[in-house]
Formats: C-alpha cells, structure tokens, sequence
C-alpha cells in the first residue's frame, strides 16, 4: 500500500510541476504534450528530472527546440484591427465620416 501512495505522489508532483511549465508555452495540444513528456520525467531527490539528467525547465526547452511543431506559430496577428487601430487621426475612413456629418 505504500509503494502506491508513493507512486502516486511521484505522479501527483510530476503533473503539477509540468503542468505549470507547459503553461508558459503555447503548446498545440498540452495533452498530448503533457502524455509524452510524463513517460521521460522521474523524481530524484525530490526533483523532476528527465531521464537524461536534465532539470524540467531544461529539458522541455529542449523537447521545444527539437519539435517546435508542437507550439503555436508565432507569426503576424490576423487582419483585424489591432490595439493600434484604436486611434483617430484625420486620415482614417472612420475620422473622414465623423468630419461630414458635423460638417
């Protein structure tokens, strides 16, 4: 019965460990992600080490650099307006309109 509680604690703070990394990446499908990298991780000496030796931070860094086909692109936004479009200056289509109907 104590294997299993530590098994399951072992488990419990890899989750969370990885989960709070995996949060600073945009990452396509975190589930997936999270499956893959959950089979390499270990806990040694109360930290979460991949089976190479590499602290967590480091080696998912790493896991991104080698399949960055996992994260999001980062590219240019969408044509949307974006928080520059907020302002008015003469020369906008919406600036122009608002000058003839006072005028």
């Amino acid at each position: 019965m104590k294997y299993n509680l530590e098994n399951t604690t072992k488990s419990l703070k890899i989750e969370n460990a990885l989960s709070k990394v995996l949060a600073t990446y945009e990452v396509l499908d975190s589930e997936i992600v999270s499956d893959v990298l959950k089979s390499k991780l270990q806990v040694v000496d109360d930290e979460i080490k991949f089976s190479d030796g590499l602290p967590l931070e480091d080696g998912v860094k790493k896991f991104f650099e080698s399949k960055p086909h996992l994260l999001k692109p980062k590219g240019n936004e969408g044509s949307g307006a974006g928080s520059s479009g907020s302002g008015y200056d003469e020369n906008t289509l919406t600036a122009k309109l608002l000058s003839k109907m006072k005028g």
